[in-house]
């Protein structure tokens, strides 16, 4: 073994949401079922190359906090660009929740929109788009930012960053993020040895999106602007 895989899960194992399988010897979920604590609402489509490889992101966030200790991106990650739109109004949510499940996912497009309950992220709301590589990245904010013109104004925020904002905390700026010392064969082990993923994977049920829509409504109602009393003085020389 290249690393003590068995101490850098310990946090994990020792809560009893993770076990060491007796049978394979292989690291995975004690009692695995679909996320439903959560904001988004993700359309029906996997990032390219992830079902074939066996993970998704939730397991890249692990092996980077726990296998890599916030010291490295996991690779695959680090080939991952994403299109980000800035909504403001939980209508214009529900506008591009639609167009990326009638138009976006039949074309391919891994995508998600949802409610910005992280702390560290300050807008309300968010969507987003995954590519792979920064060409199809570029491509693709070609697009996005062309609807996002059409259907909700000019104004709306849409840029273009690689992998996710956690990493970037961790690291800082994404174009000086490098390898640790065997990172290819440690992830290559771990993956061919060490975790058993299988039953963690597939698309978000139906009743989950329903749920996840009321979870907007309430996020919605508990940080809107509140209605405000004041008079912005005149300006001087008027």
């Amino acid at each position: 073994m290249l690393v003590d895989y068995v101490g850098l899960f310990a946090p994990l194992t020792s809560k009893g949401g993770w076990r060491w399988d007796p049978a394979t010897h292989k690291l995975s979920m004690s009692n695995p079922g679909e996320a439903t604590l959560t904001p988004w609402s993700h359309a029906p489509c996997p990032i390219p190359g992830m079902k074939e490889r066996g993970f998704d992101c939730g397991l890249m966030h692990m092996m980077f906090g726990y296998l890599f200790e916030n010291k490295s991106v996991p690779i695959f990650c680090q080939d991952c660009y994403k299109v980000v739109v800035g909504p403001e109004t939980l209508e214009q949510v529900k506008k591009i929740s639609y167009w990326q499940h009638s138009e976006c996912a039949p074309n391919g497009w891994a995508c998600k929109t949802g409610a910005e309950r992280r702390p560290y992220t300050f807008r309300r709301w968010g969507a987003y788009f995954y590519c792979r590589g920064l060409e199809e990245g570029r491509e693709r904010y070609k697009a996005v930012r062309e609807w996002v013109d059409e259907n909700l104004g000019e104004d709306i925020k849409v840029y273009l960053k690689r992998a996710c904002t956690e990493f970037e905390q961790a690291l800082g700026d994404s174009d000086k993020w490098e390898n640790t010392e065997l990172q290819e064969e440690i992830e290559k082990e771990f993956f061919e040895e060490i975790i058993d993923y299988g039953g963690l994977l597939g698309s978000q049920s139906e009743i989950v999106r329903h749920h996840v829509w009321n979870v907007w409504e309430d996020w919605e109602r508990t940080t809107r602007d509140p209605v405000t009393y004041h008079e912005e003085p005149e300006p001087e020389g008027e």
